[in-house]
């Protein structure tokens, strides 16, 4: 339900491509976590319930100390602070299972990415591909 919540720059600023909906195996696969090597932290709207945005890590499996990080705020929430609120969450609890260090993907000149992601961590290295930047960050 929160992905209707997403207009077309919001989903390709997450998923990195042009996206209208999910299969059934990508929706498997972002709703079923182990809280461990995989976890996601949701915001619910308190008034309807709605979900208005999730954070998510997937532990690197070859560097157990690192993981892949996520954030998407429904487009009517965004610069509202749910992203960062989350985002802090998801850090805290990534560092209770040993993750040291978060990498995320993102557009080349997502500037309010950068932005919320330097706020949990400090990046220690930076790779730019085809219209996209990877940032690695240590934790603070």
């Amino acid at each position: 339900a929160g992905f209707a919540h997403l207009g077309a720059v919001s989903r390709y600023r997450r998923f990195l491509s042009e996206i209208d909906h999910l299969t059934a195996h990508q929706l498997d696969y972002l709703t079923h976590v182990d809280h461990r090597n995989h976890e996601a932290l949701a915001a619910l709207a308190a008034a309807t319930g709605t979900g208005v945005a999730t954070a998510r890590f997937i532990r690197d499996q070859a560097d157990r100390k690192k993981a892949e990080v996520a954030v998407v705020v429904a487009d009517d929430w965004q610069g509202r602070g749910v992203g960062a609120a989350l985002l802090e969450r998801l850090a805290k609890r990534a560092r209770t299972t040993g993750i040291e260090r978060f990498t995320a993907r993102m557009i080349v000149g997502n500037e309010v990415a950068r932005r919320l992601l330097t706020t949990v961590g400090d990046v220690v290295s930076e790779r730019q591909g085809a219209g996209t930047i990877e940032l690695t960050l240590r934790l603070h």
